[in-house]
């Protein structure tokens, strides 16, 4: 370790012999942040192992109690080297090189038993006293100077509390002040430009913002305390008056565009757009203050200039599948709905005039979609989704269209159902000896829109050994079926390597909607019995 030290000491005299780039000082301040953090770090876990007694390696039955004779717990080696495990996760490479110097540092000064025991003692002695990878506060630099305007009486302060000092805690910056905006000097003892002292009853001087009327500096607040007025006023009895840019000769003062309409603003002035009801300008920014209206606008007494309702006045233009839509100013067509037929008053279903196929009037008018699947549109065993206008009939998953344009599964599972021999869940399929075994497995079936599911299960190597080449299933159960369904079984083909087997609901003519999974028993080879 001696070694690493000296290499680091080394390294730090080549950084303070010349001015330090940008990528040095950023290497210098993230050692002290990486040693900061590995001791508050050490203290999180130090209040989270501290209490557990259990954790102190120590006989069973040992308690504080005998801490007179053990020394106390929380001083133990184990909780030590325990804190010091939870410091640096496995990827923190900066951490890991840090706590490499530093292990020894910290078990020394732990030991040692400090009267102040947290994450800033150690902090002070680790990162500032040994290793020298930071400054104290309101120190900077090198070698940790105070910074400008430190006073430690009658607290302590930096930059007359008005300030940041650069490098603040870190062995890099110039100690300069950072003064808040409103502050200005070397330690921010001053009021920066455009603003003034304000002291409150306890002589605390604050500095608040000149008047916006000031140019650049004021002896108090208001307009009347500025040194000089700013662009856009003039000096009026003793005061900074606003000058009113709009108020020129022309109407519409340095405004030139005839769509636009002045707007004084304090010091300035504002170009703003004339409303959209408005033609040849405007006063202000309401359809009241139009000199004339536009197309598709007329003029109302006390409403100004108002949209015209095209629609309402039986325009024509649109289509026999579209609806007149009033704009402002004008009009456009829009599309029906998909439900109308003969056209429509809007863009809903509920305002079409008559109902195309597939939707059917409504109660509170209009049309409403017709669900065909609720009327059998589609053939047995086929699955219907009702969309709008229409409906999709198709086969379920895992079933195909056979020749005669049915729903069926592949022509080899079906030759298995035909064959199948259904039995009621968890029934004995083979009468079982005394001493015969079972080895119970599980095989997810999944949610079914038809009324059979099959489903196969390739064994795996274990299982193979364990049921052997010719493998015989004892039991079939459908685990935890819901809502009163009811279920048989069948065990459809057993091989050396896989399972198929079908299930089959039997209260009723449809899928079923839970996952459902099946728990099968394997009859255990002879020879395998003693080894299970």
């Amino acid at each position: 370790m001696a070694v690493k030290m000296i290499m680091a000491v080394l390294a730090g005299l080549a950084l303070c012999s010349a001015k330090r780039t940008k990528a040095q000082v950023k290497q210098v301040n993230e050692r002290c942040d990486t040693c900061r953090k590995a001791s508050s770090k050490f203290f999180e876990a130090f209040d989270e192992l501290k209490d557990k007694i259990e954790f102190a390696g120590k006989s069973k039955g040992w308690a504080k109690d005998n801490e007179k004779f053990l020394g106390k717990y929380d001083m133990s080696e184990a909780l030590l080297h325990a804190c010091l495990e939870k410091v640096c996760q496995r990827h923190e490479r900066e951490c890991n090189t840090l706590m490499e110097d530093a292990e020894e540092i910290v078990e020394d000064w732990f030991n040692s038993k400090p009267e102040q025991m947290d994450a800033d003692a150690l902090s002070q002695h680790l990162c500032v006293d040994k290793l020298e990878a930071c400054c104290p506060a309101h120190h900077y630099g090198q070698s940790c100077k105070p910074c400008k305007g430190l006073k430690l009486e009658p607290e302590m302060s930096v930059c007359s509390t008005h300030g940041t000092c650069s490098g603040d805690g870190y062995r890099t910056g110039n100690g300069k002040c950072r003064c808040e905006d409103n502050r200005a000097g070397d330690i921010c003892q001053h009021c920066a430009k455009g603003h003034y002292p304000l002291p409150d009853k306890d002589s605390v001087v604050t500095c608040e913002a000149c008047d916006t009327a000031c140019a650049d500096e004021c002896s108090g607040p208001g307009p009347s305390s500025c040194t000089a007025c700013a662009a856009g006023y003039t000096e009026e009895g003793g005061t900074c008056q606003d000058i009113d840019e709009c108020a020129a000769e022309t109407g519409t003062g340095p405004c030139t565009d005839p769509n636009v309409y002045c707007d004084n603003t304090p010091g300035s002035y504002m170009c703003n757009s004339c409303d959209v009801s408005c033609a040849d300008g405007c006063s202000g920014p309401t359809a009241t203050n139009c000199v004339t209206c536009a197309q598709g606008f007329v003029k109302d007494e006390e409403l100004g200039c108002v949209d015209v309702d095209e629609c309402a006045q039986g325009h024509d233009g649109c289509l026999a599948d579209q609806y007149c839509s009033n704009t402002p100013g004008s009009v456009t067509c829009e599309a029906c709905s998909p439900a109308c037929d003969q056209g429509c008053s809007g863009p809903a279903a509920t305002d079409c005039v008559a109902c195309k196929q597939g939707w059917e009037a409504a109660t509170v008018g209009g049309c409403q979609d017709v669900d065909e699947c609720q009327q059998g549109v589609c053939k047995a065993g086929e699955n219907c989704d009702n969309t709008e206008g229409s409906y999709v009939c198709s086969c379920p998953v895992n079933k195909e269209v056979s020749p005669d344009g049915t729903c069926a599964f592949p022509p080899e599972q079906e030759a298995l159902l035909a064959a199948a021999n259904f039995q009621p869940s968890n029934a004995s399929l083979v009468p079982l000896a005394p001493e015969q075994d079972t080895t119970p497995f599980s095989m997810p079936v999944g949610a079914s829109k038809s009324n059979i599911a099959i489903v196969t299960r390739a064994l795996t190597t274990d299982q193979q050994a364990q049921l052997g080449t010719a493998p015989t299933i004892a039991r079939v159960e459908v685990v935890e079926p819901c809502c009163g369904d009811t279920f048989q079984v069948a065990v459809l083909e057993v091989t050396s390597t896989s399972v198929t087997m079908a299930v089959q609901r039997t209260d009723s003519g449809v899928g079923w909607d839970q996952e459902l999974n099946l728990r099968w028993c394997g009859l255990v080879e002879d020879a395998k019995r003693d080894e299970l």
